[in-house]
């Protein structure tokens, strides 16, 4: 843990987690979370997030995260506690610099907005 960062009691669940924005805003708060769990599937994202965020706990792809696995994550650290869940669905589909290879939400990442 950096002793510069104040230790929260909240558990934070980043979800389609990439470069860890809300991370590196708590962070600049000079907050860190009680317990931490990533699910994010790009490669060189999990490598930054391994790299920088030790601590955390990557849970792989969150199409692949079942309810058991959630359960046992809200069983270690309990209802008590508060919980900071955050992400956003892929967006690569949804941006205009794909230009005309734009798909919108019918994309094949960005469809997982609707899940």
């Amino acid at each position: 843990a950096d002793p510069k960062l104040i230790p929260g009691e909240f558990v934070l669940l980043a979800l389609f987690d990439g470069i860890r924005g809300c991370s590196e805003a708590l962070r600049a708060l000079g907050v860190e979370p009680h317990a931490d769990y990533s699910s994010e599937v790009d490669t060189n994202c999990r490598r930054l997030i391994a790299a920088k965020y030790s601590r955390c706990v990557q849970l792989g792809d969150i199409q692949k995260v079942d309810r058991a696995a959630l359960q046992d994550i809200v069983v270690r650290h309990g209802v008590q506690r508060p919980w900071l869940v955050v992400g956003g669905s892929p967006c690569q589909d949804l941006s205009i610099r794909r230009g005309q290879n734009r798909r919108g939400l019918a994309g094949k990442k960005s469809k997982l907005f609707f899940r």
